[in-house]
């Protein structure tokens, strides 16, 4: 590790999320993963909630890209309106890209957190072409996945790894 810390890139394969119909961000479609995930409440680790945020798959693909772009670029903004405005939830992420909206299939989560310490991580923020571009290619490489997205929780209140 050098003087700038660790960096590490995880990916979790989860049930395709399901949409939320009282949305907690207004200008996106919300979509609520099943699996609990882990968080940080206090010195407490906890269970809570994953949700993502963006597009409907059914958005064309120029409006999918900049709703997404937007998303991803003020995500500090993202976190504070659903953390605040929810108890439920410890993790958001952004939708990258879909294939299609229903609950068929699998949703990835891509992860990347930069470390010295392990109590403390900043998500790592790689350029967006970057992600759409890996987003895209896992969709087309796997006929199961349905859509993809990239956690923007920093621990805490999100841990490090999934669990």
């Amino acid at each position: 590790m050098n003087g700038l810390g660790g960096s590490q890139w995880f990916a979790a394969i989860f049930d395709a999320a399901n949409k939320r119909d009282q949305p907690l961000v207004s200008e996106a479609d919300n979509w609520v993963f099943t699996q609990r995930v882990t968080g940080v409440k206090g010195d407490a680790r906890v269970y809570g909630g994953l949700i993502g945020v963006g597009p409907s798959a059914k958005t064309s693909p120029r409006e999918f890209d900049n709703k997404a772009y937007r998303l991803y670029m003020d995500a500090n903004t993202l976190l504070r309106e659903v953390l605040n405005t929810s108890d439920e939830f410890f993790r958001v992420c952004v939708r990258l890209a879909a294939k299609h909206d229903s609950p068929q299939g699998y949703s990835i989560v891509i992860r990347a957190v930069k470390t010295s310490d392990f109590m403390t991580a900043d998500v790592l923020r790689p350029n967006f072409p970057t992600l759409k571009y890996l987003a895209e290619e896992t969709l087309e490489i796997h006929p199961d996945i349905r859509d993809v997205y990239y956690d923007v929780t920093p621990k805490p209140p999100a841990t490090i790894e999934y669990e």
